[in-house]
């Protein structure tokens, strides 16, 4: 590859990268706009919550409570699919423990659960690689608990070596 390929290459790699930070701070403020509306909606509700105490009779503010709540549960849903086209643009997982693992783990690093099917890309390698799984030799993160490859329990202090956290079936 020559040069005038190299720098072509690389123009094209910067433009994609900036494209991506623009698309990722435009859903950032989807999620702000979304977050605002939830807040206009419990300000509804607690003005409803409120009328009804003080004409005493708390029944009335039963259905405007339920029709706000299911709102609400509406626009975190939409909070929660921009937060994973983020996290596609990011080209991570994210295990329902809240740890964010890179997309190629099978398990992940903080809790040890297996990751279900992949259906987003990796983009950037981990940072901080610093040893690797007595089971499978994969590099392992410097404060994970469990493997992200195979799920081997890791006991960094003890140096001991257990049997996996979850059994794989390939």
């Amino acid at each position: 590859m020559n040069l005038f390929e190299k720098l072509k290459k690389s123009a094209a790699d910067a433009g994609r990268k900036a494209q991506t930070a623009v698309e990722i701070n435009r859903l950032r403020t989807q999620i702000t706009d979304k977050r605002d509306e939830i807040n206009v909606k419990l300000l509804e509700m607690g003005e409803a919550v409120y009328e009804a105490y003080r004409v005493r009779d708390l029944t009335i503010a039963e259905r405007p409570i339920d029709e706000i709540s299911k709102a609400i549960q509406d626009i975190e849903q939409e909070i929660e699919q921009i937060e994973y086209r983020i996290h596609q643009f990011k080209n991570e997982r994210q295990c329902s423990c809240g740890a964010v693992a890179p997309l190629d783990a099978k398990f992940c690093p903080e809790c040890g659960s297996r990751f279900g099917e992949i259906s987003i890309l990796l983009d950037e390698e981990p940072e901080d690689l610093l040893d690797t799984c007595p089971s499978c030799k994969q590099e392992i993160e410097e404060n994970a608990k469990f493997c992200m490859n195979c799920g081997y329990r890791l006991m960094r202090e003890q140096q001991q070596q257990q049997q996996p956290a979850v059994q794989t079936y390939e």
